[in-house]
């Protein structure tokens, strides 16, 4: 049976780092709802509260950088066994870009430029996120049917579409509040939208541990 030991470490290097971006992700949730907290109750005061928004928000910055820079040493790593890891370490690239460019036109000072910059670049963002998706999951299978194991690559080309569907709806959901002027059933599309996206990660998670312990 072929053995990829680069698409192995480069998968599992790329697993770890997805880990630590919901964990990221986590973390930021919890400043978010401090900063709430805060604001509801004006004790901007309180000292512990202050130091636990400073150190989480440096923590999820740092996390951040991480498990990007993670992410790229093992997609480059594993584009040594398959194509498609190699483009979805291209698209990382662009993906970088293209927040780096959104940062810099949200500072605009004409403010209806400034958010309609913002907007286009995250829905770009988002894409691109699915179309790395893709590649990484079209990896793996690839590489299932190249071991032999018909079984675990009909399953993983399933997941992939799943995962895909549940991304591409969590991303519809979360534009959709933007046409519906912030009203009650926005909240309902944010909270859709994040049910699907911790759906499809959750899917993407699976596969990629299938696929660091089988190659």
């Amino acid at each position: 049976m072929a053995k990829f030991p680069n698409a192995r470490n480069g998968v599992d290097k790329v697993f770890k780092s997805a880990i630590l971006e919901i964990i990221a992700a986590g973390a930021a949730g919890i400043v978010l709802a401090l900063s709430r907290f805060v604001d509801r109750t004006n004790i901007y005061s309180d000292v512990g509260i202050a130091i636990t928004m400073g150190i989480l928000s440096v923590f999820c910055v740092a996390a951040a950088i991480v498990a990007f820079i993670v992410q790229l040493i093992g997609l480059n790593q594993a584009g040594k066994d398959n194509d498609s890891f190699k483009g979805a370490f291209i698209f990382t690239i662009v993906a970088l870009i293209a927040i780096f460019v959104g940062s810099i036109l949200s500072a605009i000072p004409n403010l209806l430029v400034a958010n309609m910059s913002e907007s286009v670049v995250t829905i770009f963002s988002d894409v691109l996120e699915i179309v790395i998706m893709i590649l990484v999951l079209n990896g793996t299978t690839t590489l299932f049917r190249a071991q032999g194991k018909e079984e675990l690559a009909t399953r993983g080309n399933t997941i992939c579409w799943l995962a895909i569907a549940a991304f591409a709806l969590s991303i519809l959901f979360k534009n959709l509040v933007f046409v519906s002027n912030f009203s009650t059933i926005s909240v309902i599309f944010v909270i859709v939208g994040f049910v699907l996206e911790v759906v499809a990660y959750i899917m993407y998670l699976v596969q990629l541990n299938k696929a660091r312990k089988s190659f």
